[in-house]
């Protein structure tokens, strides 16, 4: 069963096209980004409006963000502590409750997952910016907690690469707004 926050997503859903969704304020106060509501929007579509309908896109998006996790944990640390950390993170508590409810917590995990992972990309040197910029403009439409990451990002930039951390946080900023 939905609980009182998720029941609401669920009206929104049921009684708004997409077009309202994306253009209007949403009945009981619900603030949510356009990003999620299209990917919530495009699986009732799909599946109707059913409770697994409407948690799969917070399942996909928490599958991916542990996927994500271990791929930047084993850079970072390496084989064998990536796996303990993995192991750890997959287990969360939070990872798995959120990666289940009908709300865009799992979207902001991996948007934040996804920022992290490609500005350390671009401080080893590894990719250009050019990837992380447009990230940062495009992940504030799924995630709103995303534009303070990708402002941490453009701080944590700043000394090795001031024009890219004044473009990352430029992009998600005039994005955001």
């Amino acid at each position: 069963p939905l609980f009182g926050d998720e029941a609401f997503v669920a009206v929104n859903l049921q009684l708004a096209s997409l077009g309202e969704l994306l253009g209007r304020r949403l009945e009981y106060d619900m603030v949510l980004p356009p990003g999620y509501l299209l990917a919530e929007w495009g699986s009732t579509q799909l599946f109707g409006l059913g409770e697994r309908a409407l948690r799969l896109p917070a399942l996909l998006a928490g599958l991916a963000g542990v996927l994500l996790f271990a791929r930047l944990a084993r850079r970072a640390l390496g084989e064998s502590a990536a796996l303990a950390a993995t192991s750890l993170f997959a287990c969360s508590y939070y990872v798995g409750r959120h990666a289940v409810e009908v709300k865009p917590y799992a979207f902001d995990l991996l948007a934040s997952l996804l920022l992290v992972s490609e500005a350390l990309s671009v401080a080893q040197g590894r990719r250009a910016a050019t990837r992380l910029v447009a990230l940062a403009a495009l992940v504030v439409w799924c995630s709103y907690p995303a534009a303070f990451v990708a402002g941490a990002v453009a701080l944590v930039l700043v000394r090795a690469r001031p024009r890219v951390a004044l473009a990352v946080g430029g992009a998600a900023l005039a994005s955001f707004l």
